[in-house]
């Protein structure tokens, strides 16, 4: 899709006062309605059950609001009623409590009850909160580990004549869901409040279903989560981002677009005639890489400057056809490099442990399966515990869940803490956090210590249980981390349906904290030795520069 096309949807309004069909609405009364429709059916005992079709509900009051002209306290009131009676409990509820001797933090602020709403319906909202009965929660199910399911939401099918009651209620629904359920919110850049205003108003200047699509693609945006990368619909790939993959990871440096890396199955991309890494990305099929930059705030209002290098690498990665160009600088000389067709195939092999020298073992870690960990622990770790170093390369997202705690088995006498905050004890009520500092406890008693030098590789794949894995190892006295930029959300996923099948992300669900009790920002992981593609000069590349970096730096060291 034409940058410009995608710019002027997005031309930021001059006021948060929208016009459809000569309607004007009031966004402030639509985030009452929302706030107060997402906290019933949190809150209320009955609904938490989900035998009431509480969509319905809100479809048709919407009508009712949109288009009769009935008030706001005319629908909240009307909520109250087709709600009914919600069950309280023997004692009331205060902020600050313990779970299963576990400290709760409450992560929403709930004054808008009594400073938005009419005092009847805040009297029986805040008693619900008060008094709040715990029982199965049928849209937040709790699975009997830390996570809980968001999956139990009604079917909605999406197109071009899609009602606007519609249209709003998956707004609801979502924005509900981050305000409840996310542990992220000090990741947001503006208010979540003032992020919906702007965004209501979008969707009803929204036109087509593409248009709505953008609407929820620039909010999911706006949470500067990682996770929300995985963002997936068919008319944002169609339209605007592309949906051929170029597999090649590409690092952003203050504005500057750099190779990084790329996967060992598109190898002849990187041939003489192709990329090498360290190559500065000038400009691609899509324009310059200033256009992108452009065309990524676009749709990325409220994102910060770390999510933007992100979409923007994703931008240059993705492309409509199979046939581009790209023009770089190499060695201070401008580069064109054309690609008329490309293939991915993935490449699986169990090859993960490779010696390097006498002393130096290379372990890849997204090649261990769990038994392949297993076995290859109990039948190598002797050696690897005899080496001077180990370099574990943690360059992918897909590290296995068991690998921080086989390896630091290995690594500690003392016990290291991985802090959480998650919304799923059963207990919770929705909005409360569990701040477990003793969630994720690594080392042990072994006797046999490995005593050499940690070095772990990172680079923008590495994020989620990867960076989870980089952080509990950095806690090793002799462990050195060496690459760029990780990806900035340490912590566990869960894949969110925003609309069935045609439009889903992934959803961070418990957020890991550093021992500090400090959480993780866009930055990821603290680096002992940062790979600088800007002093190009410097450099004598190779296909896996970050790899030979780390060897030299073992040699020189």
């Amino acid at each position: 899709m034409n940058i410009k096309i995608i710019l002027s949807f997005f031309i930021i309004a001059s006021t948060f006062k929208s016009h459809a069909s000569n309607i004007e609405y009031n966004s402030k009364e639509l985030r009452t309605i929302c706030k107060t429709w997402g906290y019933l059916k949190y809150y209320h005992s009955e609904l938490r059950k989900g035998k009431v079709d509480w969509d319905e509900v809100l479809v048709s009051e919407l009508d009712l609001y949109l288009n009769e002209n009935i008030s706001v306290d005319t629908i909240l009131n009307h909520f109250i009623q087709k709600a009914g009676d919600s069950k309280k409990s023997k004692s009331v509820f205060v902020d600050k409590v313990k779970v299963d001797k576990i400290e709760t933090l409450k992560m929403v602020d709930f004054s808008w009850i009594n400073n938005e709403l009419p005092k009847n319906i805040s009297t029986k909202l805040s008693s619900m909160h008060d008094y709040f009965n715990n029982g199965k929660n049928y849209y937040a199910l709790y699975n009997g580990s830390e996570f809980i399911s968001l999956k139990n939401e009604n079917h909605i099918n999406i197109n071009d004549e899609f009602s606007l009651e519609k249209k709003f209620l998956i707004l609801f629904r979502f924005w509900n869901v981050i305000e409840y359920y996310w542990p992220n919110k000090h990741l947001l850049k503006n208010d979540w409040d003032d992020i919906f205003e702007f965004y209501v108003n979008k969707i009803i200047d929204s036109k087509s279903q593409l248009d709505f699509n953008l609407v929820m693609f620039g909010i999911n945006n706006a949470l500067n989560d990682a996770h929300a990368m995985h963002f997936n619909n068919r008319l944002i790939k169609d339209s605007v981002i592309g949906t051929k993959n170029l597999c090649i990871n590409f690092e952003i440096i203050n504005g500057r677009a750099f190779v990084d890396s790329y996967d060992s199955a598109n190898s002849f991309l990187i041939e003489e005639n192709g990329f090498q890494v360290g190559d500065e990305v000038i400009s691609c099929s899509k324009g310059t890489v200033e256009d992108i930059f452009e065309k990524v705030k676009s749709y990325a209002k409220f994102s910060d400057n770390r999510t933007i290098e992100r979409l923007v690498a994703n931008e240059l990665t993705h492309s409509f056809t199979t046939k581009i160009h790209f023009q770089v600088i190499r060695k201070e000389k401008l580069k064109t490099i054309d690609i008329e067709h490309w293939g991915y195939s993935k490449i699986d092999t169990s090859d993960a442990l490779m010696q390097i020298s006498k002393n130096i073992i290379y372990i890849k870690a997204n090649q261990f399966t769990e038994t392949i960990l297993n076995l290859n622990f109990k039948k190598h770790y002797k050696g690897l515990l005899k080496s001077d170093t180990i370099i574990l390369d943690l360059r992918d997202g897909r590290v296995p869940y068991t690998i921080r705690s086989v390896f630091s088995k290995y690594l500690y006498s003392k016990k290291v803490i991985s802090y959480l905050v998650s919304p799923g004890k059963r207990s919770l009520r929705p909005g409360y956090f569990v701040n477990d500092n003793d969630y994720d406890v690594y080392g042990g008693r072994r006797k046999n210590k490995f005593k050499g030098t940690l070095v772990i590789l990172v680079n923008g794949k590495t994020g989620s249980i990867g960076e989870c894995t980089g952080y509990t190892l950095q806690q090793y006295e002799k462990s050195i981390v060496i690459g760029t930029r990780t990806w900035g959300t340490a912590a566990y996923a869960f894949p969110i349906n925003i609309l069935e099948n045609d439009i889903s992300s992934m959803f961070t669900i418990c957020a890991l904290m550093k021992m500090d009790g400090t959480y993780y920002d866009n930055n990821g992981l603290e680096l002992d030795y940062f790979i600088d593609y800007t002093k190009q000069n410097d450099i004598k590349w190779s296909q896996d520069y970050i790899l030979e970096s780390a060897i030299n730096y073992i040699r020189s060291h």
